[in-house]
């Protein structure tokens, strides 16, 4: 068994550094690569990136010519990634790498045709700072019990673990920030099954970089309909 863990960075020069250490100390039980897309960042996320990754043969390296999103990115480092076992770690620092290690070995357990999502909100002590994020992602996850009949707390989630196998055949075409919807769906439509576990999350505010704003929960609520 092996595993490959997913990395998307656009301008995250202040955090990508610190983020990939912490992601690095983890010490995952089985052959670990590291597949890293930037996704044509602006600022010195590239420089660091490339610094690293001569240091770490584990890293696997890939600059996109023009930038393709958040979604677009995962998907091609999805594509790219060799090993069993497959998840996805933001290159900022909201997310503790070392529950990736939780996922993984509740994921062993469980076996082929089943996903573990890591939930924020299972975590009692979360501190949402920007409280239309908790509503939108609340709001996500109820039309998708609604929609789908799937009862799990955080779609929204970045980390998300699956056997590579399992989403082999599964076509997924998002770009922007709908991967979350997308994979969760598809993977419902399969049979898989998702489980959840409480991780920590430590949410920034969008004067720290965050990203994520309310027209991408419409995006997300748009596919969502659209698979239905």
């Amino acid at each position: 068994m092996s595993i490959s863990i997913i990395i998307p960075v656009f301008n995250e020069e202040q955090h990508v550094k610190k983020s990939l250490s912490k992601l690095l100390n983890v010490k995952f039980p089985v052959p670990t690569e590291y597949v890293i897309i930037d996704d044509a960042s602006t600022d010195k996320s590239y420089k660091i990136l490339e610094i690293l990754a001569k240091k770490n043969k584990k890293i696997k390296l890939i600059k996109n010519k023009k930038n393709i999103g958040k979604s677009g990115s995962v998907i091609w480092g999805l594509n790219l990634a060799k090993n069993d076992i497959l998840t996805i770690h933001d290159s900022d620092l909201e997310y503790d790498p070392n529950d990736l290690l939780v996922l993984y070995n509740s994921l062993i357990k469980l076996g082929c045709n089943n996903a573990i999502y890591g939930s924020r909100f299972l975590k009692k002590e979360t501190n949402w700072i920007i409280p239309l994020h908790y509503l939108g992602n609340i709001f996500l996850s109820n039309m998708l019990k609604i929609l789908y009949s799937c009862n799990i707390t955080d779609m929204e989630t970045c980390y998300k673990m699956f056997y590579k196998k399992d989403i082999s055949d599964i076509t997924l075409k998002s770009q922007k920030f709908d991967f979350e919807p997308e994979i969760t769906i598809k993977l419902i439509k399969k049979g898989i099954k998702i489980h959840e576990i409480p991780i920590s999350y430590f949410p920034r505010k969008f004067s720290e970089g965050k990203k994520i704003n309310f027209i991408d929960g419409f995006r997300a609520l748009k596919l969502m309909i659209q698979l239905r």
